[in-house]
Order: structure tokens, then C-alpha cells, then sequence
């Protein structure tokens, strides 16, 4: 659907594949889990103003701890390919110096958990995405979006990145 909706340009996830299949010499494949199957390779995601996403982290070798793919990832990276931010700015990325070994949490089976703003320092990073860019970033720091402020959506296309070893292909998911 969405390079039907894109048509005649390529999609925006194509196009970020193609980069960073050309990037990274081993290229991308879509990631497959024996416990779970083929996962999808990515998420529009369209939030209205003043709407956010609360500090948490994404650890797929800990969210599917049986699954030795998941487990066999050395690194894992969150991207998002920014198609709208609405008219009145806000919605900036924020990046924390924690991440999951710092935590409390002992298991994210469940999926991501949000962790209380009130028991972090302030954010060690904060990214005001442009429509048009792909942002990556290390998903097992907490992460979060600040509220979007003004009129219209913001729309992005999220997906994770997953390195096996530097010679694998870079393993997508969402």
C-alpha cells in the first residue's frame, strides 16, 4: 500500500532499504524469527498534536528472550523516516544516557516499558527531524517524543535495525 501511495516515486522505506543496503556491505534482509515467523518490516505511524511517546526502550533479544535470533543480535538501532511534522513544531526525538542494563527492569518479555520521566535526568540529546530524514539511533538507550504542538499530524515510518555480526546482513523489523 504504501508504494501505491508513493507512485510514481519509490517509497520512503525503499528508499531508506536501498541506502542503507548500499551503506552496509552485507546489505538488509527482513528479520525472521523461528518462535515468531517472519515480523513485519515496518509501522506508519500518524500522531495529532500534543501527543508524545513516553521514555522507553526497544530490546528485541529481551522483549523474545527464547528466540536465539533475537539473542544472536549484537546491537540494535531504531529508525524513522520523518513524512510530516505538523505545523507547529514539538515532536523532537529525545535520546537518554540509560539504557536497559541501568534499569530496574529484569524483564521486557511483555515489550518495551515506559520508564517514569520523573526518575531521569533530561535528555542528553534532543533531535528536531526535518520532513524527508531518516534518523537512526540506539534503541536500547531510553528514548521518547516529546508532544507535537500546533496543527496537523506527524507522520513517520518507523522500523528497527539489527546487526548479527559485521559481516550479516542487516536484519528490519518492526
Amino acid at each position: 500500500m504504501l508504494r501505491h501511495l508513493a507512485s510514481p516515486y519509490a517509497s520512503p522505506f525503499d528508499s531508506a532499504l536501498a541506502f542503507l543496503t548500499q551503506w552496509w556491505p552485507a546489505g538488509c534482509q527482513l528479520m525472521t524469527l523461528p518462535t515468531e515467523g517472519r515480523l513485519s518490516p515496518f509501522t506508519v505511524r500518524m500522531y495529532r498534536e500534543g501527543v508524545g511517546i513516553e521514555p522507553h526502550q526497544d530490546i528485541l533479544s529481551v522483549e523474545s528472550p527464547n528466540d536465539p535470533s533475537a539473542k544472536a543480535l549484537i546491537n540494535q538501532f531504531g529508525a524513522n523516516i520523518y513524512l510530516s511534522m505538523g505545523a507547529g513544531g514539538g515532536g523532537v526525538l529525545e535520546l537518554f544516557a540509560t539504557d536497559y542494563s541501568e534499569t530496574t527492569y529484569k524483564d521486557l518479555a511483555e515489550g518495551p516499558r515506559v520508564v517514569s520521566r520523573d526518575s531521569l535526568p533530561g535528555p542528553v540529546v534532543t533531535i528536531a527531524p526535518a520532513v524527508g530524514e531518516l534518523i537512526i539511533f540506539p534503541s536500547h538507550r531510553i528514548h521518547a517524543v516529546a508532544a507535537s504542538k500546533g496543527n496537523g499530524s506527524r507522520i513517520t515510518i518507523s522500523f528497527f535495525l539489527g546487526v548479527q555480526s559485521n559481516s550479516s546482513a542487516l536484519a528490519v523489523w518492526i
